[in-house]
């Protein structure tokens, strides 16, 4: 969803938000596939910090998103 595909849809995320969402879906994917393993209460720590930028960031992209698609719909029916 980063990519701006001309005349059919926007990008929904920059390159930044993009990054910090690959690095929470990373650690999801760790989490989910080390069951035996101990986690590194730092790690936790700072992937929490990061979630509510991440996620304030990603309703902000969304409703921008929401907004060029919006634009794109007009043109086509007018």
């Amino acid at each position: 969803m980063r990519l701006d595909i001309d005349g059919v849809r926007p990008a929904l995320l920059d390159r930044e938000l993009a990054a910090r969402i690959d690095e929470l879906r990373s650690f999801r994917h760790v989490f989910r596939n080390i069951y035996q393993a101990g986690l590194d209460p730092k790690r936790v720590e700072l992937v929490q910090q990061r979630l509510d930028p991440s996620l304030a960031g990603f309703k902000r992209a969304h409703k921008e998103f929401l907004k060029k698609l919006k634009a794109i719909a007009s043109l086509v029916k007018d």
